[in-house]
């Protein structure tokens, strides 16, 4: 990886796709040996027509002599709009511990697959209509799982339409409102998809885009960021190292640069991971360092991003609610003159004891949440952070 990404573009999509396409799609995500015709069309990474959502750097492929996008925080996203096609390939590159995506049509997830660990082309939409436009989105279900330098890393090495079709020229407008999550695996979808006879399988059972943060975001009408790690905390094992880094654990690598997106909130579930109530007064401080580290990265925004704690994880994740009050009581200490400010959003007592009771329907595996678990999260949160926005 050379260098990061000049820009970072969103997709806006509207309309919901027809069941019909969802039936072709479900079975079209398959490595495939590409057999284009004369009218196929290709786009490489770095044509201004794909639109990139997290964070993206680039990696040389000395072998043949391609400049590819490298990611793998989780929730990353790759669009494209098109139009005149009946199929869609994609060049993609697993990490070595291999990679789910899921596809999104106009909006709708229809299908999911696994890129397994090395290079080749997969199908990722069908059956087309060549007479209407698309808008379709790779993304990233699961996190860097090999968690080793870039080996956790994926890439994406273009877009085809093997059987003719175009691009739209110009990248689709951004959503106006531009949200960050940092957390732990909750965030990062740990289990969404499993349940406590599935095992917790990543490459099947992760899944980022049911999240709590993903559901806050589609209901604000926000675009996402995530920088999440399953089981990462910001004492005994702190997320504050990996947060400056494009790829996380390339913590020798490039820098993510901050100005490339700037979010209206960063919005935080952290700290159940750490022991909070032995070492509470450790936890605070750790805790507050991570707040600073926030700061100091938005400093140069012309309006601060509002830092929004969250108290509502899984398994344990009331532990850590009283300290995270207390640190941001003593981070915002009666009034910064950087202009950062905390909040504070909850979930309710009884809404949490009903999501994590004994064989509660509402969790995965592992005891995390479902997606109907996080959407009660999400449900009692979402009118504190509108308030807290004035959104």
């Amino acid at each position: 990886m050379n260098s990061i990404f000049s820009a970072l573009l969103a997709v806006a999509l509207s309309t919901a796709v027809s069941a019909s396409h969802k039936a072709h799609l479900g079975a079209a995500n398959q490595a495939v040996n590409s057999t284009t015709g004369d009218n196929a069309v290709f786009i490489t990474p770095q044509d201004d027509k794909i639109q990139y959502i997290g964070r993206f750097g680039w990696a040389y492929d000395d072998d043949d002599d391609t400049t590819n996008a490298q990611f793998a925080w989780s929730a990353s996203q790759i669009g494209v709009r098109l139009s005149g096609a009946t199929s869609v390939e994609a060049d993609l590159y697993g990490s070595s511990t291999g990679d789910r995506f899921l596809v999104l049509l106009d909006g709708a997830v229809v299908s999911d697959f696994v890129v397994s660990s090395g290079w080749d082309t997969y199908t990722v939409a069908a059956d087309l209509d060549a007479a209407t436009t698309y808008g379709l989105v790779l993304w990233k279900a699961t996190e860097d799982n090999k968690q080793k330098n870039a080996k956790g890393a994926a890439q994406f090495g273009g877009y085809r339409l093997p059987g003719g079709g175009a691009f739209l020229d110009g990248a689709p407008l951004r959503k106006a409102r531009k949200l960050e999550f940092i957390g732990d695996s909750d965030t990062a979808g740990w289990c969404a998809d499993g349940s406590a006879s599935t095992g917790d399988s990543a490459n099947k059972f992760q899944n980022s885009h049911e999240t709590w943060a993903a559901q806050l975001s589609d209901a604000l009408d926000a675009e996402m960021q995530v920088q999440a790690i399953s089981g990462i905390g910001v004492l005994s094992w702190p997320i504050q190292q990996y947060l400056p880094y494009v790829l996380p654990f390339a913590t020798g690598g490039d820098e993510w640069d901050y100005t490339q997106y700037t979010p209206d909130a960063v919005v935080l579930l952290i700290g159940p991971n750490d022991p909070s109530i032995a070492l509470k007064s450790a936890f605070i401080t750790a805790y507050k360092e991570l707040l600073e580290q926030v700061a100091a990265a938005y400093a140069y925004a012309a309006t601060p991003p509002k830092l929004i704690h969250v108290c509502g994880g899984s398994i344990n994740g009331e532990d850590p609610c009283g300290a995270i009050q207390t640190a941001n009581d003593e981070f915002n200490g009666g009034g910064r003159a950087d202009g950062f400010e905390g909040h504070y959003v909850a979930i309710t007592d009884d809404d949490w004891q009903m999501l994590n009771a004994r064989g509660s329907s509402y969790l995965g595996c592992d005891s995390h949440y479902a997606p109907s678990g996080h959407a009660v999260l999400m449900n009692d949160i979402l009118d504190q952070v509108k308030a807290v926005m004035d959104w």
